[in-house]
């Protein structure tokens, strides 16, 4: 039985007066909540733990929860929910997230280390596996603040199977009930 830490993020966006947040859907082989509508998740990989350790080295401890929440910001940029840049949908074309992490001026990585709130956690047991999640709330800034930190209120990302394990993404409207 081995233990893998993971992360779910819920990202939140006012735009237009309206409120919407973000889910995916996840596909119907997946281990964890197939065929259903999700926070966006991720498992902490190796390279997530070189990334941080590398960040750690350069600029210390700078928020609780470092690892993690650099994991969470490698799954916003690539749903392309962070930088408004178009992505090929070339099958072979392989883009290291970390490093445009890495490349974030450090105040920008600072404030966007802070918008991401910790909002609870689950243990989840898949076959001989235990899935503990860290949930994470993301709140996009107003539409002008996105303009100048060049944040996106849309997603387009690769849609490579073996890469990210959902089928759709769409921000939702929150009911007014």
């Amino acid at each position: 039985m081995s233990e893998i830490k993971a992360v779910a993020i819920f990202v939140f966006n006012y735009h237009k007066g309206q409120h919407r947040f973000y889910l995916v859907k996840r596909g119907k082989n997946i281990p964890v909540y197939p065929s259903t509508w999700t926070p966006i998740g991720s498992m902490i990989s190796t390279k997530d733990i070189d990334l941080y350790e590398k960040i750690r080295k350069e600029y210390g401890d700078i928020v609780d929860n470092m690892l993690e929440k650099l994991t969470v910001i490698r799954s916003l940029i690539e749903r392309n929910l962070i930088f408004e840049e178009k992505q090929s949908e070339e099958k072979n074309l392989v883009i290291d997230y970390r490093k445009k992490i890495w490349e974030i001026d450090p105040a920008y990585l600072n404030v966007l280390l802070h918008s991401i709130m910790p909002c609870g956690s689950r243990r989840i047991m898949i076959d001989t596996n235990i899935m503990n999640f860290q949930y994470y709330l993301f709140i996009t800034p107003s539409p002008s603040t996105m303009r100048i930190s060049k944040l996106s209120n849309y997603s387009e990302y690769l849609k490579l199977s073996e890469q990210i394990p959902e089928v759709e993404r769409v921000w939702i409207l929150p009911s007014k009930y």
